[in-house]
């Protein structure tokens, strides 16, 4: 039982699952799309997959890009920390490098021909592979774990946060209000880009970025070890500076325009709202996380480790 703090009942009220609208378009679309692959899945198409502008190729230059089979196999075996690799779809000559990013539990996709080549840049021949090396290597959740058995701990959860901007500046502030922690999903989110450490003027360094498959059952072991999960959204119960937000405590913030999914904001112990006057009722995901850990910070006293 998390016994520690006395809190109210925590309120959430039923939201009904909001589609996302976005039609999938012409069937004969469907070849199209790359396909995605998890460790512990077949490979399965998403139809809301579309080759976003960060990906290719207008911010190739803040990424840093391996290709071609033989440096890939290298940097895998030497354990280099990737964010993400891209395989030629229908290749039948690629199966050891995909069984070693499963072995290794990176994250990838299959695609058409004609995204590698945007990917890797003109003239490049990626040999049907690229990887995308990490700007930092990732904390093992295990860590956190066992840093809150010895004190109460600060953490930031991020859900879907997909702009490497707003999750470097999230790092940055972070770093600045001594944060322990920030968890990012491993799918359908920005990993540590040299977008990203670039964005954080070198705070990426300091902080304690762990990567996990699902962020839902993350924050179910945060809660078995004393853990309080407090979520930021539009529909919260209490301001956020009127919240108790003392003591190990994980602030949970949503990705852009779409804020927390409901599965992560029903793992909430309770959520909370920033007040705005203007008719644009959301903010930045930075800027929203940037204002309520700074009120945690106040709350500690300005101290870290409170």
């Amino acid at each position: 039982m998390r016994n520690k703090i006395n809190r109210d009942k925590p309120f959430r009220e039923k939201q009904e699952t909001k589609k996302d609208g976005k039609k999938f378009g012409k069937k004969d679309d469907k070849k199209n799309y790359p396909k995605f692959k998890d460790k512990n899945e077949k490979s399965v198409l998403k139809k809301d997959y579309r080759a976003k502008d960060e990906e290719i190729p207008a911010e190739r230059e803040g990424r840093d890009l391996i290709y071609g089979r033989h440096p890939v196999l290298e940097a895998i075996r030497n354990e280099a920390p990737l964010n993400k690799a891209w395989i030629l779809e229908n290749s039948r000559n690629l199966g050891q490098i995909i069984d070693l990013l499963k072995e290794h539990d990176v994250p990838y996709k299959l695609t058409p021909k004609e995204f590698l080549d945007k990917l890797a840049g003109k003239n490049v021949n990626h040999q049907g592979v690229v990887v995308e090396l990490a700007g930092k290597e990732y904390t093992d959740f295990a860590e956190v774990i066992e840093l809150s058995k010895s004190r109460p701990v600060f953490l930031i959860v991020l859900d879907k946060i997909e702009d490497p901007h707003n999750l470097g500046a999230i790092i940055r502030t972070a770093d600045a209000v001594g944060v322990d922690a920030i968890i990012i999903p491993k799918h359908r989110a920005a990993g540590l880009t040299g977008i990203v450490a670039k964005t954080s003027a070198g705070a990426i360094q300091r902080m304690k970025v762990c990567r996990v498959t699902n962020l839902t059952q993350t924050m179910d072991i945060l809660k078995q070890h004393n853990v309080w999960l407090a979520g930021v959204d539009l529909d919260g119960k209490d301001i956020y500076s009127q919240a108790n937000l003392k003591g190990s405590v994980a602030i949970v913030v949503g990705g852009e325009g779409k804020g927390l999914t409901k599965s992560v904001k029903d793992q909430c112990d309770f959520v909370v709202k920033i007040p705005m006057q203007s008719a644009a009722n959301s903010l930045n995901a930075s800027v929203a996380t940037a204002i309520v850990i700074y009120e945690v910070y106040r709350q500690r006293g300005f101290n870290v480790g409170q």
